[in-house]
């Protein structure tokens, strides 16, 4: 008899770790993806203004914002 409702809660305690680990792997994937699709984008962003200010094209923006900091 014990043996019987340890087994149908040890079943229940598998069936609830599996389904919450997937669901956490889920969660925490898509989050994961989401951050380093943003670290990407920054990554890139920097690198596009570092190219821009060494062609010296964006000067004037990094004063202007330079500039508001003394403001």
């Amino acid at each position: 008899m014990f043996s019987t409702y340890f087994t149908a809660f040890h079943m229940l305690l598998k069936n609830l770790y599996t389904t919450l680990s997937t669901l956490f792997r889920t969660y925490f994937n898509g989050l994961y993806k989401v951050i380093h699709t943003a670290y990407n984008m920054t990554t890139f962003l920097r690198k596009l203004l570092v190219k821009l200010y060494n062609k010296n094209l964006i000067d004037f923006a990094l004063v202007g914002i330079y500039n508001l900091d003394s403001l």
